[in-house]
């Protein structure tokens, strides 16, 4: 049994109980000896119930490899405090030697613990003890006032982008403003020309319907068509929301001009007298 680096306590009757770690801890391998069951059969209980066992602390697991005539076999065994040694034994039914077992391990810690009271102070270790409690406090410290400081900061930012977000929205309202007031001043200087536009491409229409022979209706249709994928006004919708035609919300609005100029791009420069019907396809495309 490998006892490296540790203080083993062992009085007559007693249990070795070792320090492991500044803790006094058990053999799981004594334990089994103790209780009179295989090793194996313990180490399967406290596998099966090490999350409870945990409970009392970690369990540090360690493995020994036994040497063999031929090749080694490895165990694989644990350290048990007394608060895990003591629930483990609970598990196991109040036989006499369960009971011998119990009384055995609560007098060994116990030795353990007088023994240990019994040692001179360790300056060194206290020493570095207040140390790590010291700079653990000033850690803290730091991590608070960091922490203030990150919230001072956030909130500031926050208040400007919470100002800037305003200055946007005011922004915007200004330009539908602005946007509004030009197109009413656009639409009050220029209605004459609109009305005038509307005229000419009425006209330029029935050339149209003379050129392509076609009715001056299925032509109007082709050119709403092309005006709302070149424009992306739905004419139709706005024209009726409007509660307008779809030709008087073009004058209205001054989108005639856009209209014409489609009109024109989309069909060609109709001349008077002349006798070539195009084809222009399905009006409904």
């Amino acid at each position: 049994m490998n006892k490296d680096n540790s203080t083993q306590a062992s009085l007559e009757g007693l249990l070795p109980i070792e320090i492991k770690n500044e803790m006094p801890v058990v053999d799981s391998r004594l334990v089994a000896e103790t209780l009179g069951i295989k090793h194996k059969a313990l180490m399967a209980t406290i596998r099966r119930y090490q999350a409870k066992i945990e409970e009392f602390g970690s369990l540090p697991f360690e493995t020994e490899v036994r040497k063999r005539d031929v090749g080694a076999t490895t165990l694989r065994f644990c350290y048990l405090s007394e608060n895990q040694a003591i629930f483990l034994g609970t598990l196991s039914r109040n036989t006499k030697k369960v009971v011998a077992f119990k009384s055995k391990l609560i007098q060994s810690f116990d030795q353990v613990r007088k023994t240990v009271q019994g040692q001179p102070f360790n300056q060194k270790l206290w020493v570095q003890a207040v140390k790590n409690l010291c700079e653990l406090t000033k850690s803290t410290k730091e991590t608070k006032r960091e922490i203030k400081i990150l919230n001072s900061r956030q909130t500031f930012l926050a208040h400007e982008i919470s100002s800037i977000r305003d200055a946007q929205d005011s922004l915007t309202d200004e330009i539908t403003h602005i946007k509004a007031a030009q197109t009413s001043l656009q639409i009050e200087n220029f209605n004459p020309l609109f009305t005038k536009v509307r005229k000419d491409l009425g006209q330029m229409m029935q050339n149209y319907s003379i050129w392509y022979g076609m009715t001056t209706q299925g032509l109007y249709q082709i050119l709403y068509k092309e005006f709302t994928v070149a424009s992306g006004q739905y004419i139709y919708q706005q024209a009726k929301m409007a509660n307008k035609t779809p030709i008087e919300w073009l004058e209205s609005t001054g989108w005639i001009l856009e209209a014409y100029d489609l009109a024109i791009k989309h069909f060609g420069i109709p001349e008077e007298n002349q006798d070539y019907k195009g084809d222009l396809g399905n009006p409904d495309r």
